[in-house]
């Protein structure tokens, strides 16, 4: 989807991924053993092209939770 300027795979459409991430639940579990999963042999060939933009873009699209954050005091709300 371009609107979120994350890239994803090159030639591999959102249809194709969301069946993938369907059935095999996470990017990992496609990629331990790409040769074995149910997709032609042109997707495979993506996939393995694409492999570093499917992990890059994953990282992307990961909200870290684990960011700190210094909120001033005069920002937080007053005590109740």
């Amino acid at each position: 989807d371009s609107s979120d300027n994350i890239p994803g795979v090159r030639g591999v459409g959102e249809k194709t991924a969301l069946a993938l991430i369907q059935k095999y639940h996470d990017l990992d579990t496609i990629y331990a053993d790409l040769d074995t999963i149910e997709a032609t042999k042109s997707v495979k060939a993506k996939l393995e092209t694409g492999r570093d933009m499917a992990y890059l873009s994953r990282e992307l699209a990961t909200i870290d939770c684990d960011v700190p954050i210094e909120v001033p005091a005069a920002m937080l709300p007053p005590d109740p």
